[in-house]
């Protein structure tokens, strides 16, 4: 539904909008042309439970234009952008994309994807591992990027839940956990009409107080692993799972079909911590001697290499 009153709060207009399943508006944005750009979610237009519905209206709440984007499970979109040259930016979250969906019910990523002003992708990043990640939440940032805000269970070893950050650049990198993914997207017919609402007028105003509290919250390092390519010459994938760990990860990488690898520990400094010879992937590494923390891992082997970050937690 969107509704439109005057400035006093006086109902002017009413539009109902969807088909014979689940409809939900979760954001909006006034144009220039004086039409409005929704996103949300829809379970009558989709390829599985739910798609993220983004959705255009004239001045008058006349659909425009309207399209899903989603994959097999349940996908939502929240919050919504719209940058100078009229394309659209939308967060949410996708249990059918990324990582999160290999691990089933429950298994969620954040995303964030572009489209152009006329709705079609751009690109899209999903943000996550293997459990909760969802985000309701994000803003432009002053440089470009975006900020999402949300919540996550992947980075703890005890099950509780945690406030999520990230930042991205204009692209929707964060240098973290992320995977490019591509939804399927269809253009829909929308269905609407106008309803009317009776509208009531000097309900009463309760008066309460809140409680506050001060508090200072845990600050941890949510980045999985990021990848690195250097001189875009038989460049390597090196990944690092699970991470952040304890005692034990698995590092992956394509392996060399002549001499053996060469795996550098380093701190965040640059200074070399250990020098291993590698000879199969995926290689165990035993992390009980690095105290908690953030390392570099690189991996040589003649003429390609490779980077990630690990974290360390005790």
């Amino acid at each position: 539904m969107l509704l439109r009153t005057d400035e006093s709060g006086n109902l002017l207009w009413t539009k109902q909008y969807g088909d014979l399943g689940w409809e939900e508006l979760t954001s909006i944005k006034l144009l220039p042309d004086n039409g409005y750009i929704l996103s949300g979610s829809t379970s009558s237009f989709n390829s599985g439970n739910y798609d993220i519905l983004l959705m255009k209206t004239d001045s008058s709440g006349i659909v425009q234009w309207s399209k899903t984007f989603g994959g097999q499970s349940t996908d939502a979109g929240y919050d919504i952008h719209v940058n100078s040259d009229l394309s659209f930016v939308i967060s949410g979250y996708t249990e059918s994309l990324g990582y999160g969906h290999l691990r089933g019910n429950d298994s969620t990523n954040i995303f964030l994807m572009k489209t152009n002003e006329n709705g079609n992708l751009l690109w899209m990043e999903a943000y996550g591992d293997g459990l909760q990640d969802e985000a309701f939440r994000s803003a432009k940032s002053n440089d470009g990027g975006y900020l999402i805000s949300g919540f996550t269970t992947n980075y703890l070893f005890n099950g509780s839940t945690q406030m999520l950050f990230i930042k991205t650049d204009s692209m929707g990198l964060s240098g973290c956990h992320e995977e490019n993914v591509v939804p399927n997207d269809s253009l829909i017919t929308m269905p609407f009409l106008s309803v009317n609402f009776n509208q009531l007028t000097g309900l009463p105003i309760n008066t309460f107080m809140f409680t506050e509290t001060s508090f200072i919250p845990s600050e941890d390092d949510a980045c999985l692993f990021s990848t690195v390519n250097f001189n875009n010459i038989n460049e390597t994938k090196l990944k690092i799972y699970p991470n952040p760990f304890n005692y034990q990860i698995e590092i992956s990488f394509d392996k060399s079909k002549s001499a053996n690898e060469e795996l550098l520990i380093s701190d965040v400094y640059g200074k070399v911590i250990k020098s291993l010879n590698v000879y199969s992937s995926p290689y165990l590494l035993d992390t009980t001697e690095f105290e908690s923390g953030i390392y570099i891992i690189s991996l040589k082997s003649m003429n390609k290499c490779g980077k990630g970050m690990l974290v360390v937690k005790y």
